[in-house]
C-alpha cells in the first residue's frame, strides 16, 4: 500500500539565489484565479488577457545579487488556520528624483508582485490580498563603497505560499 507522502529526493546543487527582475502592478488592475496545472492565471480586472499591448506590469531591475523574496508559512493545528507572510526586498542604487516619484506611487497602492529569479522561475505574491510597500530606507552611505540608494520592503499576507505564474503571462513578461 502506497503512503500519502512521496518524499523529496536529494537535489543536485545547481540553482542560484536572488531575484533578477520584479514585475509590479496595482492590485486593483488585475485579477488572479486559482492555481491550475500551469500556474496561477492573472488577467486584467475586467477579465481580459494580459498581452504585449495591454500590460499593467512595470519592470523593476534591481541591483545584482541584492534582492529576493522570503515566504514563511505558519500553521496552527489548534485553530486549523494557516497563512503565509511573503516579503520582497529590493535594492536600487543612487538616490534620484525619478526613483523617488516611482517609490511614492508604490507606497500609495496595494500591489501584485511577480519575481523572476536567476533560475528562470516566475512566482507571484499578493495575488489574493495585495501587497504593501512597508519600508523605504534611503541611504547616502558613509564611505565610497557604501550603498547610495534605496532598500524597499514589500509584504503580503496571503493564504498560500508563493504561486507559480502561468506560462502565457511569463511570455509577456519576458518580452518586456
Amino acid at each position: 500500500m502506497a503512503g500519502l507522502l512521496t518524499g523529496i529526493p536529494r537535489q543536485v546543487i545547481n540553482s542560484s539565489g536572488g531575484v533578477k527582475n520584479f514585475f509590479i502592478c496595482a492590485f486593483s488592475e488585475v485579477s488572479a484565479t486559482n492555481e491550475g496545472t500551469t500556474g496561477v492565471a492573472i488577467t486584467l480586472a475586467d477579465g481580459t488577457v494580459i498581452d504585449e499591448t495591454n500590460n499593467p506590469f512595470a519592470k523593476y531591475t534591481t541591483t545584482k545579487l541584492s534582492s529576493g523574496i522570503v515566504a514563511t508559512s505558519t500553521r496552527d493545528p489548534a485553530t486549523g488556520q494557516q497563512g503565509t507572510e511573503q516579503v520582497a526586498t529590493m535594492i536600487f542604487h543612487k538616490i534620484d528624483t525619478a526613483k523617488d516619484t516611482e517609490i511614492s506611487l508604490l507606497k500609495k497602492n496595494e500591489l501584485v508582485v511577480i519575481s523572476q529569479d536567476f533560475n528562470g522561475a516566475f512566482v507571484a505574491m499578493g495575488t489574493v490580498n495585495g501587497a504593501d510597500l512597508i519600508t523605504n530606507a534611503q541611504t547616502t552611505g558613509n564611505t565610497h563603497a557604501d550603498l547610495n540608494g534605496y532598500t524597499l520592503t514589500i509584504r503580503a499576507l496571503e493564504p498560500t505560499d508563493l504561486l507559480t505564474i502561468d506560462s502565457t503571462l511569463i511570455s509577456v513578461l519576458k518580452a518586456m
